[in-house]
């Protein structure tokens, strides 16, 4: 039972008693005996009596006002990040944890110390260990960070079933604009695969999201291990991509795979845009596309692309800060002497 519910079933109709009416009764006249009965309480009568009853009741709604909204609080708590596992509809690819945007959290988890947003998990059965584990329902970089860092994770548990579970965690992340689209595709098919909901029409209702954007992310998930290995990422796969490389492989399913094998064992990797182009085209019966593309990379950190188009069109795009003001004019004054 709740506390505001016990609390609910407290009587309190005798302590608008008269001040004078202590723990201790009255003594009947004369002295009575050690052990003789005491005199009956007293209740306050007239206004007075009627002022303290209301006082006292306002008192008693404010309390249950307040357990109410104790019990209802969600309380931060700090866990060692090791005991936080992973979901079943793991959202997050490994490669998301070498990003810049990843790299940049843990920095400023590390400048503050901690977590200051609090990640949610749910309660699972003990560990090997003995110990407490949790399942994690958002804030895997959070977590992550906290595990690199050495620092316990601020996290708050709720006890919750599957469903909401998966509904707290899209919704989280969706809000946040930080998973990629294929990761959202996989995170949804897994949904449907474990039966979360009966159809697409039923997701995209409980979710709040259009039947359209749904589809688009599922076809991302949907596609072949080869045609996602062949790009640099799965990372940059965009959502309009899913139905133009299935219809690729629809019409000329084959082709389609042994250009993405191909794709897949170049080095360099070209760029994710080659690759989409180069396995539509395989799709169409297009002549073969011959990527020519590369990143330009620094202390292994992608700085630009070089790329040359159909036409032999040539451009460089660097990335902002990517050359110092002195660079950049060698730069262009070695273009210049190259040109001539």
């Amino acid at each position: 039972m709740k506390l505001s519910e016990k609390a609910a079933k407290v009587n309190f109709d005798d302590l608008d008693d008269e001040s004078g009416s202590g723990s201790s009764a009255a003594q009947p006249a004369g002295g009575a005996p050690a052990g003789s009965a005491a005199a009956p309480r007293t209740r306050a009568t007239g206004v007075a009596g009627i002022t303290d009853r209301i006082n006292l009741h306002h008192q008693v709604t404010e309390l249950q006002t307040q357990l109410a909204a104790f019990e209802a609080a969600q309380l931060v708590v700090m866990l060692d990040p090791a005991q936080v596992k992973e979901s079943k509809w793991k959202n997050r690819h490994e490669l998301s944890y070498s990003t810049q945007e990843y790299m940049d959290l843990r920095d400023e988890i590390a400048a503050a110390g901690g977590n200051v947003q609090p990640i949610k998990v749910r309660r699972k059965a003990k560990g090997a260990n003995g110990e407490d584990e949790y399942e994690i329902v958002y804030g895997r970089r959070r977590n992550r960070s906290c595990l690199d860092l050495g620092f316990k994770v601020a996290a708050i548990i709720e006890d919750m079933d599957d469903l909401a579970l998966f509904t707290a965690m899209e919704r989280e992340n969706r809000n946040r604009a930080d998973l990629s689209p294929w990761e959202q595709g996989v995170m949804y098919k897994d949904a449907l695969d474990a039966k979360l909901f009966a159809s697409q029409k039923q997701m995209a209702a409980a979710l709040g999201i259009s039947a359209g954007a749904l589809s688009m992310a599922l076809a991302l998930a949907s596609l072949p291990d080869e045609v996602i290995s062949a790009f640099p990422s799965p990372l940059e796969l965009q959502y309009r991509w899913g139905t133009e490389l299935t219809s690729a492989l629809e019409a000329d399913t084959a082709r389609v795979i042994t250009k993405a094998q191909e794709l897949g064992k170049m080095s360099p990797r070209p760029t994710a845009r080659v690759v989409l182009e180069a396995l539509v085209g395989a799709g169409s019966g297009a002549p073969k596309v011959q990527p020519e593309a590369r990143e330009l990379r620094s202390a292994d950190r992608m700085a630009g692309i070089y790329s040359k188009d159909a036409k032999g069109r040539i451009s460089v795009k660097l990335s902002s800060g990517a050359l110092t003001v002195a660079k950049e004019k060698k730069l262009v004054e070695f273009l210049e002497r190259l040109l001539q």
